[in-house]
């Protein structure tokens, strides 16, 4: 299974620049011919999946929890109106 990082990667390179299939077809082969290529994939995936899951773990037990404030827990989960993408 390929990592998250991956198919991001692939995505938006394939799409944003407009290249297409051409792009997809050379990623993939770098990365089935590549082995420091695919430990480099792993490593990134590392490097955005923890610190997304600590992050996410920490904002939902402090609007879950009980004994934090209800308007710090109300702001927490408000925050992603402020900025939009």
């Amino acid at each position: 299974m390929r990592p998250g990082t991956y198919m991001t990667i692939e995505d938006i390179i394939a799409i944003d620049t407009s290249v297409g299939r051409a792009c997809r077809r050379a990623i993939n082969d770098r990365y089935e011919a590549g082995p420091m290529f695919r430990q480099k994939m792993h490593e990134l995936n590392l490097f955005w999946a923890i610190p997304a899951l600590a992050v996410s773990a920490g904002a939902t037990a402090a609007v879950a929890d009980k004994w934090v404030p209800q308007t710090v827990g109300y702001g927490i989960s408000m925050s992603s109106e402020r900025y939009e993408l």
